[in-house]
């Protein structure tokens, strides 16, 4: 289904500006949960307020663009960082024990040769 006759209208940015305000007010940033892009609340507005967008836009942004401290971005990004290490283990162990598979294997295909008469 495609966008509506009103999502396709140009857009008023002005119903952008409580989201800037209330960071502003609360010292916060500005976080697109579909990008991951942390805005300061002055770059918002030069990204968005002097672009022409139509009303799906602006409702895509406020449905998505929320306002968050600091501090959530920094424990995320640190959560990121234990969970990426963790993956990264995993993964060491797998190529760790497929590569002992793989020489058990050799070493079996080693010792059937010799069963076989093969030097």
């Amino acid at each position: 289904m495609g966008v509506s006759h009103y999502g396709r209208q140009k857009g008023d940015n002005v119903r952008l500006r409580p989201l800037v305000k209330d960071a502003l007010t609360t010292k916060c940033w500005l976080f697109d949960k579909v990008t991951s892009e942390w805005w300061l609340p002055w770059e918002f507005e030069d990204r968005y307020f002097d672009k022409e967008l139509c009303n799906h836009d602006i409702d895509e942004l406020l449905e998505n663009v929320v306002v968050r401290p600091f501090d959530s971005g920094v424990k995320a990004a640190e959560k990121q960082i234990i969970n990426a290490g963790i993956e990264y283990s995993r993964m060491i162990i797998d190529l760790k024990n497929k590569l002992e598979a793989f020489k058990l294997k050799d070493q079996a295909y080693r010792e059937g040769l010799k069963q076989r008469g093969f030097k």
